[in-house]
Parts: structure tokens; sequence; C-alpha cells
């Protein structure tokens, strides 16, 4: 989430609904609550977020959130440090993001 509202933030997105399917997202906002280890990552992210004009974090089920999943999942098989962010995504997950998309109406 830390790279993704990053990469927003670079290319001058500044109205952002971000879905998530970790449930603790209302938790997950409140420093308190961050393990210690985290906090590094916690406070890059609230700087992000600080920077987006308007942003709202949704909680959706796991089986919406697949495109996101397939993502993480390529950036994680290549060690990538970061995922990219583009319009429309790349090609191998047009297929994906049209079936979410379906869906969702």
């Amino acid at each position: 989430m830390v790279w993704t509202v990053e990469a927003l933030c670079d290319i001058k997105i500044s109205r952002v609904l971000l879905e998530s399917s970790v449930t603790q997202w209302s938790t997950t906002l409140d420093q308190a609550s961050v393990p210690i280890n985290l906090l590094p990552l916690w406070r890059r992210l609230r700087r992000a977020m600080d920077q987006i004009e308007t942003n709202r974090v949704t909680v959706i089920q796991r089986e919406g959130n697949r495109v996101a999943s397939s993502i993480a999942f390529s950036a994680l098989q290549v060690q990538w440090q970061q995922s990219n962010v583009a319009t429309n995504g790349p090609v191998w997950l047009h297929p994906l993001i049209r079936r979410e998309a379906a869906r969702t109406v």
C-alpha cells in the first residue's frame, strides 16, 4: 500500500479511492496500533496519503481484490522493490481488470 500511494503521488494523482482486503484498516491508520518495526512504513504511508487531496480507503472482500493481488504477486516473483503504477496497467492484466470491473457493476 505504501508503494502504491507513493507512486500515485509521484504521478500527481489528487483524488484516490483505495480498496483493500485488509479488514483492520480502521486500526491500521492509528499509530498506536502499529507494531514498532512497521512504524517507518506507517509514517511513509501517512506522509504520502497527506499529499493526496482526497483519499478514502474502502475494505472489500479478497475476491474483489484480484487485480491488486496479481500485481503484488508479479512484483514479488521477480523480486522488484516496487511495482509500477501506469494508466490501464500492463497488457497481461487487462483481461483480469475487465472481469473484475464487470463483477462490480
